[in-house]
């Protein structure tokens, strides 16, 4: 069975998330933001996205991030 990247939502009215945890292979994460929101992007060996966190402002990108993914979790 091969599920599609499936991010979790978590709605607080002081600072919204979006995570979506990457596998458990080798790769770094990238983390930009400032006070308004907060990405955090897992990127592989080869540069590409794995996984991702968003905090704020910044979970307006999901749909974004969710497309850009590498492959399906399977």
């Amino acid at each position: 069975v091969v599920y599609p990247a499936m991010p979790v939502v978590v709605k607080t009215p002081a600072m919204p998330a979006v995570v979506c945890p990457p596998p458990a292979i080798a790769g770094a994460w990238r983390v930009e933001g400032d006070a308004s929101g907060l990405d955090a992007l897992f990127e592989d060996a080869q540069g590409k996205l794995r996984g991702f966190a968003l905090l704020g402002a910044a979970c307006a990108r999901k749909n974004a991030h969710v497309r850009a993914l590498a492959a399906p979790i399977g």
